[in-house]
């Protein structure tokens, strides 16, 4: 199973560099497994078991808000994850 996406900003362009987190939601789990990225935003998580998971998304540059997506199945629709611009 897997969980794919995009990372952009608030008006859908896309962000490079984004760090993704994994996390199992019902147990809060860390997950080591790292997703494939493009520097058009796009990502995907492989091989993963079949239930519901949390993505958080940080940015090392410092230059968007920390942002989280909940209650991802997999195989499901793409995840389209927005990060709001810091001030």
């Amino acid at each position: 199973f897997s969980i794919k996406g995009r990372v952009m900003d608030s008006h859908k362009n896309p962000i490079d560099g984004i760090h993704l987190r994994l996390v199992v939601d019902k147990d809060g789990g860390n997950l080591s497994t790292k997703p494939e990225m493009d520097a058009a935003g796009n990502f995907i998580f492989k091989n993963l078991d079949e239930q519901l998971y949390s993505i958080h998304a940080t940015d090392p540059k410092a230059n968007f808000k920390f942002t989280s997506v909940y209650a991802i199945p997999t195989n499901g629709e793409p995840v389209e994850i927005r990060m709001q611009r810091r001030n």
